[in-house]
């Protein structure tokens, strides 16, 4: 498997050269950044199948920094990646990466204070990116993996993502960084204090 893995790196990365030469057209920038986003999805393949059994909280910060804290009641995670895009980016290997990279925000967050829990949460998800040739223009929010976060917090800071336990708001910017930022809090008494924070980066 992992001799496979590297092959289809190799072949993608001779791909994206050639294409890389003859760039004249849009269309050639978009399928050089199809075949980059295919050695980076073969390269997080390899990732896991290295690393297969090893807890996620270790292995997730080793291709990308995360971090987790509270803030004055507000449980904050910080993944240095822009959420997948839901139709073009959402591969086994995209969303286990995903799933140890919540892991091992919450397990840092953890590690520092005790886990909130909320019997009604809001969440508010902040995600930054730059401007590619996939989303030159605009991206949509709602294009954007949300359920990836949601189902992997819930049971954890709030019971459930049905109405009774949990509502949601996406927010997006430009950024010469990629990063998304989870912020839940308690419903009644933090959903103003979180708009706040989601909006911070625009103003």
């Amino acid at each position: 498997m992992v001799d496979e893995i590297k092959a289809s790196v190799f072949k993608n990365i001779r791909s994206l050269e050639n294409k890389l030469q003859t760039l004249i057209s849009e269309n050639d920038i978009r399928i050089a950044y199809d075949y980059a986003t295919k050695i980076k999805n073969s390269l997080l393949a390899l990732h896991q199948e290295r690393y297969f059994g090893m807890p996620q909280e270790l292995t997730a910060p080793l291709l990308t920094p995360c971090d987790g804290y509270i803030d004055d009641g507000i449980a904050v995670l910080i993944i240095s990646e822009a959420l997948p895009h839901t139709k073009t980016e959402m591969t086994g290997a995209v969303m286990g990466h995903w799933q140890s990279c919540i892991h091992a925000a919450t397990a840092m967050l953890a590690e520092r204070y005790p886990v909130p829990h909320f019997e009604k949460a809001v969440v508010g998800i902040h995600v930054a990116m730059p401007r590619g040739a996939n989303n030159s223009r605009i991206w949509d929010t709602s294009n954007r993996a949300i359920n990836l976060i949601l189902n992997n917090l819930k049971g954890v800071v709030f019971p459930d993502d049905n109405i009774e336990h949990m509502a949601f708001a996406v927010v997006g910017s430009w950024a010469e960084q990629a990063e998304t930022t989870v912020f839940v809090g308690d419903f009644a008494s933090q959903s103003e204090r979180i708009m706040t924070m989601l909006c911070t980066p625009l103003c």
